[in-house]
């Protein structure tokens, strides 16, 4: 739109002689003056008007946006007021938020601290409580020792079918048969990584910790961006164990042989009284425990016909509420993945 100012320098009048001359108007000396104000107020009042019907646009606009934040299903983040929501990340299931509630009431009023973290397999879509927080890993620190054996058996720097001979020095009490056994007796490293799945042997965990390395253990660790997993301390969290499991899963860091090959020994433990207790029996469940005082913890692939990772963690549990509220965590889990 022309300004006043603009508006009037296109405005070219005719010569007054051709005007006198052609009799279309009175020479300018014989018409009274006339002070032409409205077409001013005219133009300033228009701009005026386009103003603010801009601004009205503008703001039911902006006012459009925030509703759609504030309502979305799926956002869990407050971008208005820059606070983050507890839980659960920007990336949760629409509907997982009432499981995550079910499991937040079920658990709020026990002794100790609970978290749990899924992930759908298929689509990568995940949802959790205190996932991202730090538990200790018990047993759950034997998975990256696992990994690290079959990555070296790959690399060819040590051989599975390898007979190892028992010393009494390697005993450790504790989870597993393999402390009973007699000082001399012959194993291989394949029946060594075997109890420590199947049984969570600790003698065995010990020989195949020696055998590979502390460093190398740490190197998988970082290698499979196990960020928040220290094996110095023992501690991990329920989303690095569940990014264990869907990297091994997705046999991106081990070959597809020696992931099926863990898996088998993940499954029918000694140990099927929490996750797998909360699943149908002809689901197949690979999974492991981890347990220490005051700890329950177990992480797995649950192999439903639409494959999920769940991991559930615990600090300062009681021994006769944890195993009976994990089952009961896992259920509700199991409800929800297997009606989506």
């Amino acid at each position: 739109m022309l300004t006043p100012t603009e508006e009037q320098s296109e405005f070219k009048p005719l010569p007054v002689s051709l005007l006198a001359k052609e009799k279309l108007v009175k020479p300018f000396s014989s018409r009274k003056s006339k002070e032409v104000t409205g077409s001013r107020w005219s133009i300033a009042i228009m701009l005026t008007v386009t103003i603010l019907i801009c601004f009205i646009f503008y703001f039911y606009s902006s006012a459009s946006e925030i509703k759609d934040k504030l309502l979305s299903p799926i956002s869990f983040t407050n971008e208005l007021f820059g606070q983050p929501e507890a839980t659960p990340t920007p990336s949760a299931l629409v509907g997982s938020i009432t499981i995550i509630n079910q499991i937040s009431d079920l658990t709020q009023n026990l002794h100790g601290r609970y978290g749990f973290y899924v992930v759908r397999l298929e689509t990568n879509q995940n949802y959790g409580l205190h996932e991202d927080e730090v538990f200790p890993s018990a047993s759950l620190i034997k998975l990256p020792v696992i990994a690290s054996l079959y990555l070296e058996a790959e690399s060819g720097n040590l051989n599975l079918n390898e007979i190892y001979t028992l010393k009494e020095s390697d005993k450790v009490t504790g989870a597993g048969s393999l402390a009973n056994e007699k000082a001399g007796k012959n194993i291989t490293i394949r029946e060594l990584v075997q109890l420590m799945g199947k049984q969570s042997d600790n003698t065995a965990f010990s020989i195949i910790r020696n055998k590979v390395g502390d460093t190398r253990i740490s190197q998988t660790i970082k290698d499979w961006g196990l960020n928040n997993t220290s094996f110095v301390n023992f501690e991990t969290t329920p989303k690095d164990v569940g990014l264990f499991f869907t990297t091994l899963y997705k046999g991106n860091k081990v070959n597809l042989t020696s992931r099926n090959e863990i898996f088998d020994l993940l499954t029918n433990t000694i140990f099927e009284d929490r996750i797998p207790a909360g699943i149908p029996k002809n689901i197949k469940v690979a999974h492991k425990v981890g347990t220490d005082v005051g700890v329950y913890a177990d992480g797995g692939v649950v192999f439903a016909p639409k494959p999920f990772v769940l991991v559930i963690m615990t600090e300062n549990a009681l021994d006769n509420e944890a195993p009976v509220v994990i089952p009961q965590i896992v259920k509700i889990v199991w409800n929800f993945e297997s009606q989506s």
